[in-house]
């Protein structure tokens, strides 16, 4: 099969790329340090060796080569360059292996007292990100554009319940490729068919009904074959991510996680929405009082809509927004219920009447929720979060989909970034729930920058 000669092909291509890009960047971290004149004066501590010969920080590169790409590859999670990875996770990843390098070769050098300069080290770190998350984004634009155009860019989801399809309809909106939903019970003969047939890389596994041994031999012979395997969590379709090992008594125990953020962490996002927000105001004063003005001129009204929603733990509160519809828009609401466009309780029509000219501009680009900054200063709203719910939706909700409620709501979300209006409520809520149960500010980092990109795109705004 030519998977597998493929997949050595990639190893080889990047182990001998970051081979390069790090030896480069070495080099290029030492002509900082002792050609460029102010770093030349600059010194760290008062015992700095001052110029050194660049023999000797050739042998010390040659000499830990090996150990930078085996901690690059030990350290870092970053997966085939066939798999569509967001450019921040590449940095994200690529700079955990590096700095713990560093520290590893800084440390080395301290014990060995090897009087190497440390700003090398630390210019060699700053450079070597920059040149591996280069390297890896273009390598994988390469590598999906190749695929996609030989049709061998797929991915096969083997599994039932709702946790297969969501994954599918994930895949097909990235730039992964082509997904194929298989269920159980399937044979290895009918599965690895289908794997020559679709020219499938790729298998998820969602939980077997009759456990992980009856799918124990699908992977085997998957594997074989030289197709990467993966398998969901038994654990995803109870409580995503809130289980935690836990070995203190001596036996494997699990963990559950608290559903919402407190202590530290609640401190921290607070900080980081409260920094971000002033920020983000302070740079679109102008423009947000022009868009005020427009909004005057162009339709009857006050500037901002508000309205009651359900925020961290049921509180209500009033959300800002300018106001995109006409003012008469919610008595109008009942003669175009039928025309709503998405099922459950929730409202939405691609061109509903009542909104006004600037209002569908204002929606195209997501500005209309730009006031909602105001509610993060509040303390009503983060930046990232579930998004505040309305009453009457609140409801309707069952046991799983009240756990959105166990976090401050945010302006943008996981859902926001994954296809807005165009998923349905289900999904929203799936992924809603993923974010609670795994946050992290790198994770709230990926979502801001995501954001960017998608209402640019403008996919399901409306």
């Amino acid at each position: 099969m030519i998977l597998p000669r493929l997949k050595k092909f990639e190893r080889g291509l990047i182990f001998l790329g970051d081979g390069l890009l790090l030896y480069l960047a070495w080099k290029t971290a030492y002509l900082l340090r002792f050609n460029v004149d102010f770093f030349r004066m600059v010194s760290l501590y008062p015992q700095d060796p001052g110029p050194q010969p660049w023999e000797l920080y050739r042998q010390m590169m040659a000499m830990t080569l090996p150990m930078w790409l085996i901690f690059l590859y030990k350290f870092s999670n970053l997966a085939s360059p066939r798999v569509s990875i967001s450019y921040f996770r590449i940095v994200v990843e690529i700079s955990k292996a590096v700095i713990l390098t560093s520290l590893a070769m800084l440390a080395g050098s301290f014990m060995a007292k090897h009087s190497y300069s440390r700003m090398v080290v630390i210019f060699f770190s700053a450079i070597a990100v920059i040149y591996l998350s280069i390297f890896r984004t273009l390598l994988g634009f390469v590598f999906r554009k190749f695929y996609s155009s030989t049709e061998d860019l797929r991915v096969a989801v083997v599994g039932n319940g709702k946790v297969p399809g969501l994954i599918q309809r994930i895949l097909s909106q990235s730039s992964s490729g082509v997904a194929k939903g298989y269920n159980f019970p399937i044979s290895s003969e009918n599965l690895l068919a289908e794997v020559q047939k679709n020219r499938i890389r790729e298998v998820i596994f969602s939980p077997h009904p009759h456990g992980m041994l009856a799918m124990a031999p699908l992977i085997e012979d998957c594997q074989r074959e030289g197709v990467e395997c993966k398998v969901v969590p038994d654990l995803l379709e109870f409580r995503m991510g809130e289980m935690v090992l836990d070995q203190s008594l001596g036996l494997p125990l699990f963990h559950l996680k608290s559903r919402s953020l407190d202590g530290f962490d609640y401190a921290f996002k607070r900080f980081f929405d409260l920094a971000l927000s002033l920020l983000i105001l302070g740079v679109l004063a102008v423009p947000l009082i022009i868009i005020a003005l427009i909004l005057k001129l162009d339709s009857r009204g006050p500037v901002f809509y508000f309205q009651n929603r359900v925020g961290y733990r049921g509180r209500t509160f009033l959300i800002w927004k300018f106001r995109t519809m006409v003012m008469d828009a919610e008595n109008r609401l009942q003669e175009l219920l039928d025309k709503n466009e998405r099922p459950g309780v929730a409202f939405k029509m691609a061109k509903d009447p009542r909104v006004t000219r600037v209002g569908r501009f204002l929606r195209r680009w997501s500005l209309d929720e730009v006031p909602q900054l105001i509610n993060v200063l509040k303390g009503d709203m983060s930046l990232v979060g579930p998004r505040p719910q309305i009453a009457r939706e609140v409801e309707t909700y069952d046991a799983a989909a009240r756990r959105r409620l166990s976090m401050l709501p945010g302006i943008t979300g996981l859902w926001q970034v994954r296809g807005r209006a165009n998923l349905s409520q289900e999904d929203m809520i799936v992924l809603d729930l993923y974010y609670l149960e795994n946050w992290s500010l790198a994770l709230d980092l990926e979502i801001l920058l995501r954001t960017v990109p998608a209402v640019l795109h403008g996919r399901g705004a409306y």
